[in-house]
């Protein structure tokens, strides 16, 4: 792991233990994240609020038209929901 992307982990890993703490015991937490580093994100986010607590991830990619969902491992964009 390079140390650019230890230190975005770090970075966002310290941002999520502030969101954890904000929330209220309903609250929600969407996380914008490009697919490069998904796996990434989406173990930290595990290791933060419990993998229990792992909801959805929704992918979206433009390709010239209106934003659409589709199930691919070429996504543009995902989202990473934990409730």
């Amino acid at each position: 792991m390079g140390t650019g992307l230890h230190s975005y982990l770090t970075y966002m890993r310290d941002r999520l233990l502030l969101a954890r703490d904000s929330l209220t015991p309903s609250g929600s937490v969407f996380v914008q994240i490009s697919d490069e580093n998904l796996h990434h994100i989406r173990e930290l986010m595990d290791e933060v609020f419990g993998v229990e607590n792992a909801c959805s991830t929704i992918t979206v990619s433009k390709d010239g038209g209106p934003w659409r969902c589709r199930t691919s491992d070429r996504v543009r964009l995902c989202a990473l929901v934990r409730a």
